[in-house]
């Protein structure tokens, strides 16, 4: 689900039109958005009774900070037209390496029923 965005996020990167823009926020905004409710469903069934407040609030700051981090960073290399290339491709790149890294299969363990 992560790395769903990326194809639209390059094509915006060499097109970049109003209803492709709308169109790529939707997408990665979606996306982001089924990320966070798997992430809170894990925390929720793994995290102890007594650290999940805790857990959650760190989890909301981080959250809000890196959506702020990431304006800013988009704000110092944006040209002052608003139209880049490198902007889309950084921000692919990152999705796509940070999903690859993240949903490898040694990540995954599947528990199998005893014969």
């Amino acid at each position: 689900m992560m790395s769903a965005p990326v194809p639209l996020a390059i094509i915006f990167g060499f097109y970049p039109h109003e209803w492709l823009l709308i169109t790529v926020a939707f997408f990665v905004g979606l996306c982001g958005q089924a990320v966070k409710v798997t992430n809170d469903a894990l925390v929720q069934s793994q995290i102890s009774d007594e650290f999940r407040g805790r857990v959650f609030a760190f989890y909301d700051i981080t959250t809000n900070g890196g959506i702020v981090l990431g304006a800013v960073i988009a704000a110092l290399i944006l040209p002052t037209s608003g139209k880049s290339l490198l902007l889309p491709s950084l921000v692919s790149a990152l999705y796509l390496a940070t999903s690859l890294i993240l949903l490898r299969a040694a990540k995954f363990f599947i528990a199998r029923p005893l014969q």
